[in-house]
C-alpha cells in the first residue's frame, strides 16, 4: 500500500514533484519500486504549479474576453468582422499568454500594417485584465527558494524551457531524460496505413512489454490508424492527450440550436443524440427526413401523410399502406419527447438568466442513468454556464459564445497502462526501452512550432526577429534528447501518400542516416490474405426444407429466382431468412419511371392503338394530377418536383413521339397492359414452381404476340447472362404468353427504355464526295433514334418491323429458337430447385451483385465480380439453326 498526495496546490514544507500525465505512470512505479510509501508528496502539472501562486479562471477570462470585443469591435475596421468570432477570443488569450511567456511587452508588438496597429490597440485594451498567466511568472519568480521542487523534462515551449533553467538557480531540481545508447533502426512502408500496420507487427513479434513502448505520430491524423490497429490486434494503449466529446455534451448544443433555429436539420441532431431514448428512432428520424418535418410540426400530433393522402391519385405510384404506417410508428416515437420539446419552445429567450436556468433544467431531465461520466458532463455544462453568466447576461447576442464554448467541452482518457500512443508534444516519457517515430517524412520532420491565423509565424518573427537560431537549435536539442532517451528508437516515414504521390525523407534525418551508416529497409508487413479456397456453404436439407419450401413448391418472382444465380448467400438472406430491405420513402428515379409507365398504361386501356396520337402534345396536363399529390405528400421538395415534373413531361414527350410512329406501323392491333399472372410451371422436378408477376405489355394479334418490357434505364438481352440464369425475366413472360396465355405464336421479347440516356450528339461532320460540311446532329432525332425496342426475335424481323425502324436491328438470320429457350429456362429452374434442396448458399459476386447489395456490410465479401464472357451468334445454343451460318451475326 502507498499514499500518494496529489493536490492542486504547490507544497510549501513538502515535496513537489512536477510531471506530465505521459511520464507519471512510470515515474510513480519506478518509485514504488525503491519504496512502499511515497508520503508528503504532492505529484502535479506544470500548470497546477504555476496555477498554485495565482489561479487562472480560463472560462471566466474566456467570457470576459468576448464580451469585450462584442462592445469594442466597432472601433476596429479592419478586424471588426474577425472580432465577432468565438474562435477569436481563443487566439487572443493565447497570445496573451504567449507575451507572458516569452517577456514580451505592447512595445514590441509591430505596427507595420493596419491589421497589425489594430491588434496591438486590441492587445493594449485587453493585456491590463487579462495578465494572470504574467502575475503568474511574477509570483514565481518571487519565491525564495524551489529545493523541494523536482520537475521532469517535458517537450515546453523555448520560452518556458528558459525559465525553467532560471529556477533551477534556486535549487530547483530538473530531471532529464536519461541518456542512452540506442540501436537505431529506420523502415518505410508505401503509404501511411501500411506503416501504421507494420509498426503494430512489429509490436507483436516483440518480447518487450507493451507499457515499455511509445508510438509517436508525427502527423497527427495517423494516430486514428494506428489506434484503430492496437485495437484490432487487442493491445491495451493510452493517449494522454486525448480529449473526447461525448452525447451528453452534444445534447445541450443540440437543444440550443434547435431553440433558435426550428428547421429539419436540428431536430434531426436533436434526434440521433443517444441520450435520448425513443421508441422507433429510426422511423421517427426516416419520418422527419423524408418531409422535411421542423420543430412547430412537431409539437402537434403527426397527420400529414394521413391528410395528404385523401383522394390521391398516388395508390399505383407509392405504397400508401407503407407511408401511412410510417406515419404511426413516428408519432408513437415523438408522444413521449413531445412535451420536452413544447417546454423548449415556450422558453423565453429575451432573459438571458431564466433561459439558461430552464433550458439547463430541461437538459438534466434527458438523463435516466446517472452514470459517473454523466455526471461529469453535467457538472462542466453547469460550470462554464455559471461562468459565462455575468459576462453573457449583457451581450446582444450570448448564445453564439455559449454554444461555442459548449462544444469546447471534452473529457480526459482516464486509461494510464499499456503502449503510449501520443504526438511530439507528449512524447518525453521516462523508464521506457522503445520509441516508434511515424511518419517522418518532410511534411512532419522536424516538426518546428508553427502558428497561423492572427498571430502567425510572420507575426512573431516581425516581435522576435534576433532569437530564431536559438529556438531551431532549442528544437533539435529535444530531439537528440528523445532519441537518446531508450534503448531502441525507430524512424518510420512512408514512400508515398494514399494518393500515390512521392513522399521524401527530410534533410535532417537524411544526412543523420549517412552520417551513422543507417539504411533504411521496408517493413515486414504481414498481409492477411484470405483464401480463396473456401469449404462449400450449405445449409442442411431440413433447414432448407422449411426455409424455402411449402406444400411440396417453391414461391416466388422471376427477379428472385434470378438473385439466387447473382448470389446464393442474397437469395438465402432475401427469400430463406426474409431479411427484406428497409422500405425506401420519398421521390426517386423508380418513382419517375412509375408515373411514365402508369400515364402509358391509361392510354393504352383508354384509347388501345390509337393511345400515342391521342397523348401526345398533352404530356404535362396527363402528369399534373400526380405531381400535385407528389407536391401535397412531398411539401418541402415543391420546387424539385416542379422540376422533376417538366423533365418528366420532356421524357414522356419523346417516348410518345417514338411510340406513335412504331403503333402506325405495328403488324399488332390488340394490346394489354398490366397482365398478372399466378401459375405453377413444369420445369421437371419433383417440387413445383410456383411463380407470380406482372408483364408490363402484351401486343398480339390473330397469329401471334409480342412481349414489351418497360425500364427506367437502358438494357438489352445478353445471351451469357441468360445462360447464366441472371436475366430470366423477359424471357420467362414470353414462355408464359406462350404456354400458359396460350397467345399462339410469340414473335419477341424487348425491353424499351423510358429514361433519359447519355447520347453522343456531331457538332458537325464532313462529307468527302462531294466536299461539304453535313449539319450537326439533331438532338431530338438521335434521342429517338437510341430509342429503339431491344431485345430477341423469335420470327424474322420484317414480319412484324415494316417498314423497320423500331426495333434494334439484328442481321436477317439471327432469329432465336423458342423451344431451345423454353428448354434452357426449364433447366435454370429446375437446378435453382435442386440447389436449394441442396441447402447452397454461397456467396459469389456474379455481374457485380455485390454493387447495390443491402447485405454486404455484414457479408464482406471480397471477391472481384465474376466477368461472363460474350457468346457470339456462331456460339450461341439458342438461336435457330444451333447458331450454324451465323459468324457475322450480332448479338
Amino acid at each position: 500500500s502507498y499514499i500518494i498526495k496529489s493536490g492542486e496546490t504547490m507544497s510549501t514544507t513538502n515535496k513537489t514533484v512536477i510531471l506530465e500525465k505521459q511520464t507519471r505512470q512510470s515515474i510513480l512505479m519506478g518509485l514504488l519500486e525503491e519504496k512502499p510509501f511515497i508520503e508528503d508528496t504532492s505529484f502535479i502539472s506544470f500548470n497546477v504549479f504555476l496555477n498554485s501562486f495565482i489561479r487562472y479562471e480560463s472560462d471566466q477570462d474566456w467570457f470576459k474576453c468576448i464580451t469585450i470585443l462584442e462592445k469594442e469591435a466597432h472601433k476596429f475596421p479592419t478586424l471588426e468582422k474577425i472580432l465577432k468570432f468565438p474562435i477569436t477570443s481563443d487566439h487572443l488569450l493565447s497570445f496573451m499568454n504567449t507575451m507572458a511567456d516569452e517577456g514580451w511587452g505592447i512595445d514590441d508588438l509591430p505596427e507595420e500594417s493596419l491589421k497589425d496597429k489594430e491588434l496591438k490597440e486590441i492587445i493594449t485594451l485587453l493585456l491590463p485584465q487579462f495578465n494572470r498567466r504574467e502575475c503568474q511568472w511574477q509570483a514565481a519568480n518571487q519565491q525564495a527558494s524551489y529545493e523541494n521542487v523536482q520537475i521532469y523534462d517535458h517537450f515546453y515551449t523555448y520560452s518556458v524551457y528558459k525559465r525553467i533553467l532560471k529556477f533551477t538557480e534556486k535549487g530547483l531540481q530538473l530531471t532529464t531524460l536519461p541518456k542512452q545508447k540506442p540501436k537505431i533502426k529506420a523502415f518505410y512502408a508505401n503509404n501511411p496505413r501500411s506503416e501504421a500496420q507494420a509498426c503494430i507487427q512489429y509490436i507483436l513479434e516483440s518480447k518487450l512489454a507493451y507499457d515499455q513502448q511509445v508510438i509517436v505520430c508525427l502527423d497527427s491524423n495517423l494516430q486514428n490508424q494506428v489506434a484503430s490497429f492496437l485495437i484490432q490486434y487487442d493491445i491495451p494503449y493510452f493517449r494522454p492527450n486525448e480529449y473526447r466529446t461525448n452525447a451528453s455534451f452534444r445534447l445541450m448544443q443540440d437543444l440550443i440550436q434547435l431553440k433558435f433555429n426550428h428547421t429539419k436539420k436540428n431536430v434531426l441532431k436533436l434526434l440521433q443524440n443517444d441520450k435520448l431514448i425513443l421508441p422507433y428512432r429510426l422511423d421517427l428520424i426516416t419520418y422527419i427526413e423524408t418531409f422535411g418535418i421542423d420543430l412547430k410540426t412537431c409539437l402537434q400530433p403527426l397527420n400529414h401523410v394521413q391528410q395528404a393522402l385523401v383522394d390521391s391519385t398516388l395508390d399505383k405510384v407509392i405504397r400508401i399502406e407503407d407511408y401511412k404506417a410510417l406515419e404511426r410508428r413516428a408519432e408513437l416515437g415523438l408522444s413521449n419527447l413531445r412535451p420536452k420539446m413544447q417546454i423548449l419552445a415556450d422558453l423565453d429567450t429575451n432573459n438571458f438568466e431564466t433561459f439558461t436556468t430552464g433550458i439547463f433544467d430541461l437538459y438534466v431531465s434527458f438523463f435516466t442513468e446517472f452514470s459517473d461520466e454523466d455526471v461529469e458532463s453535467i457538472n462542466k455544462v453547469k460550470s462554464t454556464i455559471e461562468a459565462g453568466y455575468p459576462y453573457l447576461k449583457d451581450m446582444n447576442d450570448p448564445y453564439l459564445a455559449l454554444i461555442y464554448k459548449l462544444s469546447l467541452l471534452t473529457l480526459s482518457n482516464k486509461q494510464s497502462t499499456g503502449i503510449i500512443l501520443t504526438d511530439l508534444e507528449n512524447a518525453f516519457t521516462f523508464g521506457k526501452k522503445r520509441i516508434f517515430l511515424l511518419s517522418c517524412t518532410q511534411d512532419f520532420y522536424p516538426q518546428l512550432p508553427t502558428q497561423n491565423g492572427l498571430f502567425d509565424d510572420d507575426y512573431l518573427r516581425a516581435i522576435s526577429p534576433d532569437d530564431q537560431q536559438p529556438r531551431f537549435d532549442y528544437h533539435m536539442q529535444q530531439l537528440e534528447k528523445l532519441r537518446f532517451s531508450v534503448n531502441e528508437i525507430i524512424y518510420s516515414y512512408p514512400i508515398g501518400s494514399y494518393e500515390g504521390k512521392v513522399k521524401k525523407l527530410p534533410f535532417e534525418l537524411e544526412m543523420y542516416f549517412k552520417e551513422n551508416e543507417i539504411e533504411a529497409s521496408a517493413w515486414n508487413l504481414i498481409e492477411i490474405e484470405r483464401s480463396r479456397k473456401r469449404e462449400r456453404a450449405v445449409i442442411d436439407n431440413e433447414t432448407a426444407q422449411a426455409l424455402y419450401f411449402k406444400d411440396n413448391e417453391i414461391q416466388g418472382s422471376i427477379s428472385t429466382f434470378e438473385k439466387y444465380y447473382r448470389c446464393p448467400y442474397q437469395y438465402y438472406l432475401a427469400a430463406g431468412m426474409k431479411l427484406y430491405e428497409p422500405t425506401r420513402y420519398g421521390i426517386d428515379n423508380a418513382m419517375m419511371g412509375t408515373l411514365l409507365h402508369l400515364v402509358l398504361e391509361n392510354g393504352i386501356i383508354n384509347h388501345n392503338r390509337s393511345y400515342a396520337d391521342v397523348l401526345l402534345g398533352n404530356e404535362e396536363g396527363l402528369l399534373k394530377p400526380y405531381f400535385d399529390d407528389l407536391k401535397r405528400l412531398f411539401k418541402a421538395q415543391d420546387n424539385e418536383l416542379e422540376i422533376m415534373h417538366r423533365r418528366t413531361a420532356g421524357l414522356l414527350n419523346l417516348s410518345l413521339t417514338f411510340l406513335s410512329g412504331r403503333e402506325h406501323s405495328s403488324v399488332f392491333n390488340q394490346y394489354e397492359t398490366e397482365k398478372h399472372f399466378n401459375t405453377v410451371l413444369d420445369v421437371g422436378s419433383d417440387k413445383k414452381l410456383h411463380i407470380k408477376g406482372i408483364i408490363d405489355r402484351i401486343d398480339f394479334n390473330s397469329t401471334g404476340f409480342l412481349i414489351i418490357d418497360y425500364k427506367s434505364s437502358t438494357k438489352s438481352l445478353s445471351e451469357s447472362q441468360v445462360m447464366e440464369g441472371v436475366q430470366l425475366q423477359l424471357l420467362t413472360y414470353l414462355w408464359i404468353g406462350d404456354k400458359v396465355l396460350n397467345l399462339k405464336t410469340p414473335y419477341g421479347a424487348y425491353y424499351f427504355s423510358l429514361g433519359q440516356t447519355n447520347t453522343k450528339l456531331a457538332a458537325l461532320k464532313m462529307s468527302k464526295r462531294p466536299l461539304s460540311v453535313v449539319p450537326a446532329s439533331n438532338a431530338e432525332t438521335e434521342w429517338l433514334r437510341h430509342r429503339k425496342l431491344k431485345g430477341w426475335p423469335f420470327m424474322k424481323l420484317d414480319t412484324f418491323d415494316n417498314p423497320g425502324g423500331y426495333f434494334v436491328k439484328p442481321q436477317s438470320r439471327a432469329v432465336y429458337d423458342i423451344k431451345k429457350v423454353e428448354k434452357h429456362l426449364q433447366e435454370k429452374y429446375k437446378k435453382l430447385i435442386e440447389e436449394l434442396e441442396q441447402g447452397n448458399i454461397k456467396k459469389q459476386n456474379m455481374v457485380n451483385s455485390c454493387l447495390y447489395c443491402a447485405y454486404k456490410h455484414f457479408c464482406q465479401h471480397d471477391q472481384e465480380p465474376i466477368k461472363l464472357e460474350r457468346i457470339y451468334p456462331r456460339d450461341s445454343k439458342l438461336l435457330e439453326g444451333n447458331g450454324e451460318d451465323n459468324d457475322n451475326q450480332v448479338e
